[in-house]
């Protein structure tokens, strides 16, 4: 589930992710994720923002904040075309902890 706003340069999103383990011996509940996102965008192909991804727990019980892995990124968003990319520097806090962390995410066209 994905849900935003946009304000002039201003975006605003949110997103609840669920996973769960299709196969091997680690089966158990789903887990809940909520991804956040605030963007300014420069111009029509480039915005910078914040990004946060936060461990809810699962869907039989939800975790206490500090006991989930959290990471807050420094994010630029660029279109090439068709192609995008996502470029973050993040630092992860909660436990467990992933300290410093450096994302790529290239969106690939597909089809026509």
């Amino acid at each position: 589930v994905i849900a935003g706003a946009r304000k002039g340069p201003w975006t605003l999103a949110a997103n609840l992710n669920v996973d769960w383990v299709v196969s091997g011996p680690d089966h158990g509940p789903p887990d809940l994720q909520l991804a956040t996102k605030l963007g300014y965008s420069l111009d029509k192909d480039t915005s910078i923002g914040v990004e946060s991804y936060n461990a809810l727990g699962t869907t039989h019980r939800l975790s206490r904040f500090a006991d989930g892995d959290h990471q807050t990124f420094l994010v630029m968003d660029r279109g090439f075309g068709r192609w995008d990319l996502n470029l973050g520097v993040g630092y992860g806090y909660g436990a467990p902890e992933d300290r410093w962390i450096v994302k790529l995410i290239v969106g690939v066209p597909i089809g026509s």
